[in-house]
């Protein structure tokens, strides 16, 4: 639910506010942590780690593959905002080493796009996709110990009452 910036804050929704950004950056700040920590990790890993575009360049790979939908170098830039030479040169990076699986589609008889080459599309490999599959179970570990699941819920459901609330006739939210 969007909350309007300009709308002044209950106390209630404030607490509920700050409790889930504290879980929230608890979280960030152990994803944070955890970068720094190479020893003994697969290199794809090592690679993924060490700048946020390359953490990017592997999410966007990720979600490429979970949605069947491989990538162009220039979709890519576009998603995680950076320039088509960045992405060609993470490119030049995982290609060689599998981490990203190639997909040519070959041009339609009378296209003039791409100079009758195959149009390259890129997505992650299975070893990227069971990195992020452990992701996503430390995450869930330590949502659990971080109260952050109980904390959006608590958030959420002050929203769902508030909506109600503001649903009631004028009538009805008068004192008895």
């Amino acid at each position: 639910m969007k909350k309007d910036k300009e709308v002044r804050r209950s106390r209630e929704e404030e607490y509920l506010l700050d409790k889930y950004t504290e879980s929230l950056m608890a979280v960030y700040l152990s994803h944070y942590r955890s970068r720094g920590d190479l020893k003994g990790i697969p290199p794809l890993h090592t690679w993924i780690r060490s700048t946020i575009h390359r953490d990017a360049f592997g999410m966007a790979m990720i979600r490429a593959r979970l949605n069947k939908q491989p990538y162009r170098p220039t979709e890519v830039a576009k998603d995680i905002n950076v320039t088509r030479q960045s992405v060609y040169a993470m490119l030049e990076d995982c290609v060689p080493q599998g981490w990203v699986r190639v997909h040519k589609e070959e041009q339609e008889e009378g296209a003039t796009t791409n100079n009758g080459k195959p149009v390259l599309r890129y997505d992650a490999n299975d070893e990227l996709m069971g990195l992020a599959r452990a992701l996503v179970l430390r995450h869930i570990d330590f949502t659990e110990v971080s109260y952050l699941n109980s904390d959006w819920e608590n958030l959420m459901a002050y929203y769902k009452a508030q909506e109600a609330l503001d649903k009631l006739p004028d009538e009805s939210r008068k004192p008895a």
